[in-house]
């Protein structure tokens, strides 16, 4: 008996969780009555009559629909996510409290001018509002014996934070390993492996990265490793090369004159990691303004959207906006650092992190540069950014009133948030490209490696002025792409620097197909988004097939048979494409343990050697050859034989198929915990087609985390596509709403359907 009545109350309880649809309510905080409608999908449309009730709306629906999201996303900058969900988080606590970005987020909100700040205010109210309206607690906190604490506006900062960690190093690691190996080996093989750009390459500006000359013999060789069967034993890897699945997106635009009526068109799709609920939150705000599109819960704005005016979207630009500084140790005071203006005391930080059951304390240190991370003696601070209580504002959400191109690129070039690539386009059928985000202006030229500032003449000296951004705009006859690749050459790369941009292969595949036409649908956008041609692994199949000679080689004829009639794409029934990917990786994998083991280095850093493995393979030097094999085409025979070995051991050839690896496991942080909720929680794990290196980017938990196409001023001819739904509840009709039409590439509309629920937030008399 007692058992049923808790199961009973626990569904109960489950159910009033449950965010409220229909109806009237009264909330503190609403200057006017506010309407909520939502379609039979949930998507929300607001009518209000100030923007700051549209601002609590949203912060309303959020909080509803997804406050444990939420609720993670400024925990995890912050540093307090072991107070949670307990022990497991501490290490990554540990690693983000040393960023001090709480006190970050305070200074921040203290420097908005007061319409931005009074914006985050008024979406507090609203979250509050939501999660104080719900029956009973989002049911993650009852799985985790928590209750969820209220919202506060510097809460929105701690998740803009939190995206900037997401795309960005915040911890100067990258550069750090960069510096360790160019120690390690001379100039000329440095420059040689770690490269800006590449031959895939597809710039705006059409401009070059000039070709580096393999180093001869007689400065580097790997034919002198210690052991010569280095790259006997490799690591279990599979298709999906962690160092190359990294944040990113696609958007592209053309102007008004390739478009049926005069407007331009725009794509957008960000990839991301995929979890359970979807990264984003689609919305229409109708009234006191009109705009629609991606918005992140925990924060007021939309992303990227269209506004009748102006549509505009964003990708990750891998610019440089950090430095590592290597500390000058003050010979006579072991605590103190060199500066140009002489010598400075590092200063100590002491905080507690709590966590259910038990607390730990932590010590770290600041220089003037940013924090510090010590390594063999040696002592390193990051100049970055994000440290920066100056590099934030709110001003995206000016974005929604901009009316051309050119205003919102103004506005771009102004906007305190991570660096990401804008692409926009307007009525007037122009399009355009900058970049936003605070830039540093570098006293030096942008390095790669650490830096030693402790001279004059070194550093930065604030930031570029807007008008010094780069920026592209283009009234007729043109198109705009970006894919995290290199957008532009000379001065312009020298400003933005290069932290690791994508090889250009995605970016030159859609940037043909945009000239492969000189009229668009929207449909036809869709199907530049979905395209998941292998155009650039059409190289590494000619090398596999060239392998066979005479009908001889180190493929069975079976797997053979699979190679030759590959396809020519990731689809998910081919196993020839499985092989030919596989076969890129393994050769990579081989390449790149030969060149750790000779210059006694980590080369995690090094993003991707595909140019400079492509440049071996053509040359064929002997002394870059590893030194386990006689000839290029030997190691190439053994890369192949251990990708068929590899597959074989999985079972049947036939089966080894792209879709049985590219599956999806899209799941909810509590079912990584809690396995046997898996079904509950979970989105569906189908076989997926997609890959790296082509527009239709996927694995099995990482992708676009969204999808629009849309012409402003013809919204209601716009696509939208998420992984999931609007709800975070898994009881919700709307937890997996709209994820069959991702999936499966269905056409679904960007704005919402025909209201189903209509729910009245009326102010509190």
């Amino acid at each position: 008996m007692l058992l049923a009545v808790t199961l009973l109350v626990g569904v109960w309880q489950l159910r009033q969780s449950q965010a409220i649809l229909s109806g009237k309510i009264f909330v503190t905080g609403a200057e006017r009555r506010i309407v909520i409608e939502r379609d039979e999908l949930g998507v929300p449309t607001i009518s209000a009559q100030t923007r700051s009730d549209a601002a609590l709306a949203t912060g309303f629906l959020h909080a509803q629909d997804r406050f444990f999201q939420m609720d993670l996303l400024r925990r995890v900058s912050s540093g307090r996510l072991s107070e949670l969900v307990g022990k497991a988080a501490l290490d990554a606590d540990r690693s983000m409290r040393v960023h001090r970005f709480q006190a970050t987020a305070q200074a921040i909100c203290q420097r908005l001018d007061p319409e931005e700040l009074s914006l985050l205010e008024a979406y507090a109210a609203g979250v509050n509002q939501g999660l104080r309206k719900l029956g009973s607690s989002p049911p993650e906190y009852w799985m985790l014996r928590q209750r969820p604490e209220p919202w506060q506006a510097r809460d929105c900062i701690l998740v803009m934070l939190t995206m900037m960690c997401d795309l960005q190093d915040e911890a100067g690691s990258r550069k750090r390993a960069w510096g360790e190996f160019s120690e390690k080996v001379p100039r000329d093989v440095r420059d040689f492996l770690v490269r800006v750009g590449s031959q895939w390459d597809a710039p705006l500006d059409g401009s070059t990265i000039p070709s580096v000359a393999v180093p001869g013999p007689e400065v580097w060789s790997l034919r002198e490793s210690a052991r010569a069967a280095s790259a006997a034993n490799l690591p279990d890897r599979d298709s999906m090369v962690a160092d190359e699945l990294l944040p990113g997106s696609n958007n592209w635009g053309v102007t008004g004159d390739l478009i049926r009526g005069g407007a331009g068109m725009l794509a957008s799709d960000m990839h991301l990691g995929l979890s359970v609920p979807a990264t984003w939150y689609r919305l229409l705000i109708k009234e006191p303004v009109w705009i629609v599109g991606a918005t992140l819960p925990g924060t007021p704005v939309v992303i990227c959207g269209s506004n009748r005016s102006v549509a505009w979207g964003l990708t990750n630009s891998y610019g440089d906006f950090g430095d590592v500084v290597e500390l000058k140790n003050d010979p006579s005071r072991p605590d103190h650092y060199l500066t140009p203006e002489g010598s400075e005391p590092l200063v100590r930080h002491e905080e507690t992190i709590r966590y259910p059951g038990g607390e730990l304390p932590i010590v770290y240190t600041w220089s003037r540069w940013g924090p510090i991370r010590e390594d063999q003696g040696r002592r390193f601070a990051h100049r970055w950014v994000g440290h920066d209580a100056d590099a934030y504002d709110v001003n995206l959400w000016r974005f929604e009133s901009a009316r051309s191109v050119a205003e919102l690129l103004d506005l771009a070039c102004r906007a305190g948030m991570p660096h990401n690539n804008v692409v926009a386009v307007d009525v007037a059928g122009s399009v355009g490209w900058t970049v936003c985000g605070r830039i540093p202006k570098r006293r030096q030229p942008c390095s790669i490696f650490p830096m030693d500032w402790s001279t004059a003449g070194t550093g930065w000296d604030g930031n570029l002025a807007p008008e010094e951004y780069p920026r592209l705009e283009i009234a007729r006859a043109g198109r705009i792409w970006t894919a995290n690749n290199r957008i532009v050459g000379g001065k312009e790369l020298e400003i933005l620097g290069s932290l690791g941009y994508d090889i250009g292969a995605r970016a030159r595949q859609i940037r043909d197909r945009l000239y492969e036409r000189d009229r668009f649908e929207e449909a036809d956008f869709l199907a530049i988004q979905r395209d998941c041609e292998a155009r650039f692994l059409s190289g590494w199949r000619d090398r596999l097939l060239a392998l066979h000679r005479g009908g001889q080689g180190p493929l069975s004829d079976e797997a053979y048979g699979f190679v030759t009639n590959w396809g020519g794409s990731a689809s998910v029934d081919s196993v020839g494409y499985r092989i030919v990917t596989r076969f890129r990786d393994v050769a990579h994998e081989l390449f790149r343990s030969a060149i750790q083991e000779r210059a006694a280095a980590n080369l995690a850093p090094l993003l991707s050697l595909e140019d400079v493995l492509t440049q071996l393979l053509e040359e064929r030097p002997v002394h870059w050859l590893p030194p386990a094999y006689a000839t290029w085409d030997e190691f190439l025979a053994d890369a192949a034989r251990r990708t068929e070995g590899e597959l074989k051991q999985e079972g049947l050839l036939r089966e080894a198929t792209w879709g049985a690896r590219n599956r999806l496991a899209i799941a909810h942080p509590m079912s990584r915990a809690v396995p046997w909720l898996s079904p509950w929680l979970d989105m569906p794990s189908l076989p997926m087609p997609g890959d790296r290196h082509m527009p239709l980017v996927q694995g099995p938990a990482f992708g676009a985390s969204m999808r629009m196409v849309v012409t402003p001023g013809e919204e209601e001819r716009g696509i939208y596509h998420q992984p999931g739904g609007a709800s975070g509840h898994f009881l919700s009709p709307f937890y997996r709403a709209g994820f069959d039409d991702w999936a499966t590439g269905q056409p679904s509309s960007l704005l919402p359907g025909a209201a189903r629920h209509r729910l009245e937030l009326c102010p509190e008399r």
